[in-house]
């Protein structure tokens, strides 16, 4: 099977839960993780160099410290990263999540406030909810009632918060205050069962919402106004997650998953849990670092 042409490069990763992928100016690197591989990968972006460090419970996503250092988000913790030695340190403990919970998928917002999704890792129960943490002994809720929580993504004013509820196939618009808490939201895009399930999201430089398809095999592209511009295919079924990257945030790195697929589905989707850049000829903006 050859890969599409707008596919510049193709990293056989094979993750069985390729998430959080990530772009740094700081390290000139792009950062993913691989969930249930407890994996997390470190693309050196002029080398070509690719790092791969495993750890002793599921990694869900890493967020850049303005201060230095790297967020590191597993099972039920919060963790301080350094990318260099990969030293952790432990930052917060999610006590009040239920047992049955774990950490799923976070972003920085415009003004450097880090939010971040917890999910019953069985799929079974509403039981997730979206945080703002606030500091080293405090994680807010802000949103509550996710089977599984994705995102979120910002538009480029600050305006806007979109969350994904992927098992309701919903992308909500939220209205935040000057505290980062929200305000209003509504059902803003809703998914068909054709087009798979709502995962990963991110911004570009034209303000318009890029969507990972997961069983849809490919990203959506809406506008401002949550109108449908462009599907992207991909050569595999499940995509997780994406995010401008390179000097100019020219190339996107898009991230997904073999998870739960017979030999049958990986026969006809090889590719599954590889990692791709594309060329989608539109340019992302560079994310805040979380000013904790």
């Amino acid at each position: 099977m050859s890969l599409p042409h707008y596919v510049r490069y193709h990293f056989n990763t094979q993750c069985l839960l390729g998430e959080g992928a990530f772009y740094s100016p700081r390290y000139s690197s792009a950062f993913w993780v691989d969930i249930k591989g407890n994996a997390v990968f470190r693309l050196h972006w002029q080398s070509g160099h690719l790092e791969t460090h495993t750890f002793d419970e599921p990694v869900c996503w890493l967020a850049e410290r303005l201060a230095g250092q790297l967020f590191l988000g597993c099972q039920r913790s919060l963790y301080l990263l350094n990318p260099d030695t990969w030293q952790r340190e432990k930052y917060i403990e999610m006590d009040q999540e239920p047992l049955s919970n774990r950490l799923n998928d976070a972003k920085v917002d415009r003004a450097g406030r880090l939010y971040f999704g917890t999910m019953d890792d069985a799929e079974m129960r509403a039981s997730g909810s979206l945080y703002l943490l606030k500091g080293m002994h405090e994680a807010l809720p802000v949103d509550t009632g996710y089977q599984v929580s994705n995102g979120p993504a910002f538009s480029l004013s600050g305006e806007w918060l979109w969350s994904v509820s992927s098992a309701d196939r919903i992308i909500y618009r939220c209205a935040v205050n000057s505290d980062g808490e929200i305000v209003s939201k509504q059902a803003w895009i809703s998914f068909t069962e054709a087009m798979g399930f709502p995962d990963g999201i991110t911004v570009d430089s034209e303000d318009c919402l890029w969507v990972a398809a997961w069983d849809g095999g490919g990203l959506y592209r809406f506008n401002a106004e949550g109108e449908r511009l462009a599907f992207v295919p991909l050569p595999a079924s499940k995509i997780t997650s994406m995010t401008f990257a390179g000097e100019k945030f020219d190339r996107l790195l898009v991230t997904s998953a073999n998870i739960g697929m017979t030999a049958q589905e990986l026969a006809c989707h090889p590719y599954s849990g590889d990692t791709f850049i594309l060329d989608v000829g539109v340019k992302g903006v560079a994310t805040t670092p979380c000013k904790l």
